[in-house]
């Protein structure tokens, strides 16, 4: 397998350090426009009356309640900002939501492990060094702690590998089913991607629950930290070739 395959794998990184080539940043700007097709298709199918979003069955997605759980959960909600926490929980039910709607069987116990840790390398608690990618910095952190409270080495690892992986414009079900409904839930709370697939009442539900408190504005500086410092990984191409901020600008959310 080349490295424009690999890309955003834990093994991509130990060969790449997090950055991008030209092969690898053009295979994902095209990616990035084979999505936003795909997504105007599915947006026209709904606007005629097609599609299963009403098929739906509303409910309380519920946090695990494992011990894992909650030591993520603490420690998420130590190292955090307010917004940064409610982002994380949002993206774990995102996830769940999808789950339900697309019938994806998963580890409810890993996703939340990973939706809870997948921005560590943003926090001042686990800095990214300059031209590192912030996610597979994160994805180490959350490794480390994994193991350290005793998650098995196969659990840490997928946590690890959905992690690095969320930052990549798609993230199939062959990597994974945590780490393909983990890019789900943060492509929706990011630049609301799909969200129109779930049920309004759902998606009001969640942002009641856990609410966004000037989230574009906080992931915006964000992205242009991280673009500035780390010009050759994914976040920078991102921002650079496929309009990232002005679609953090643009998502459906009143904030």
């Amino acid at each position: 397998m080349g490295r424009a395959q690999m890309i955003g794998t834990l093994s991509w990184a130990k060969e790449s350090g997090g950055r991008v080539n030209f092969v690898e940043s053009l295979s994902e700007v095209r990616r990035g426009v084979g999505l936003q097709l795909w997504v105007w298709g599915n947006a026209a199918k709904r606007k005629f009356g097609f599609g299963n979003t009403e098929k739906i069955a509303l409910r309380e997605v519920e946090l695990p309640e494992t011990a894992i759980a909650r030591e993520t959960e603490r420690l998420c909600r130590q190292v955090s900002t307010p917004w940064l926490v409610n982002h994380c929980l949002r993206t774990y039910v995102w996830g769940e939501l999808f789950a339900a709607r697309d019938g994806i069987s998963h580890d409810r116990e890993l996703l939340y492990c990973a939706a809870l840790l997948h921005d560590l390398g943003i926090t001042e608690a686990y800095p990214t060094p300059p031209g590192d990618c912030f996610a597979l910095a994160g994805a180490r952190a959350a490794s480390d702690f994994l193991r350290s409270r005793g998650l098995d080495e196969k659990k840490a690892q997928a946590a690890a590998e959905a992690i690095a992986l969320h930052l990549n414009v798609k993230v199939g079900i062959e990597s994974g089913p945590e780490a393909h409904l983990l890019s789900l839930g943060v492509g929706l709370d990011v630049i609301g991607l799909r969200i129109h697939e779930l049920p309004e009442d759902a998606v009001q539900a969640v942002l009641m629950r856990h609410p966004r408190v000037g989230m574009k504005r906080e992931v915006i500086a964000v992205l242009k930290a991280q673009a500035k410092q780390s010009p050759k990984t994914r976040i920078a191409l991102l921002c650079r070739h496929l309009q990232f901020i002005s679609r953090v600008r643009r998502a459906p959310f009143a904030e």
